[in-house]
């Protein structure tokens, strides 16, 4: 019975890996090569460090909107703001994970694992040039 139990559990994570893969094989047709023959006029219109960054996946401050979208692709979201000094535009980048939950339950140990998204990135325009930028590490379960 325990081992059945151990395979029980087995399954799920098995599910989950399953997922997580079919996942990452479905968003990697969106790359910096695609990208930047999606975007050929923007990529050409930088300068040489601008496209080695780029070329990389790397933004610096200085860097286009165009730049930017080729480097680390479309945002999550788009957040415009505006003070004294004048507007700026952030783009903020969201990441997901899976979350575990482990409880005991009948006679047993029961998994439950739940997809959680939290802000991997921002970056801030200011006049369509990046003005600065953040990464932020995956939460710790």
């Amino acid at each position: 019975m325990k081992l059945l139990t151990n395979l029980a559990g087995l399954g799920n994570i098995i599910v989950v890996l399953a997922a997580a893969l079919f996942a990452a094989g479905c968003a990697s047709t969106d790359t910096i090569a695609t990208r930047r023959q999606a975007h050929a006029s923007g990529y050409e219109m930088l300068g040489p460090e601008m496209k080695a960054a780029v070329d990389q996946g790397l933004i610096k401050a200085g860097m286009s909107k165009d730049g930017v979208l080729i480097a680390w692709g479309k945002p999550s979201q788009s957040v415009h703001a505006g003070n004294a000094s004048g507007e700026s535009t952030t783009w903020i980048y969201q990441g997901g994970y899976i979350q575990e939950t482990r409880f005991w339950g009948p006679n047993r140990m029961h998994y439950a694992y739940t997809p959680l998204t939290y802000v991997r990135a921002q970056v801030v325009f200011v006049n369509d040039v990046v003005q600065s930028w953040q990464t932020f590490p995956e939460p710790v379960n």
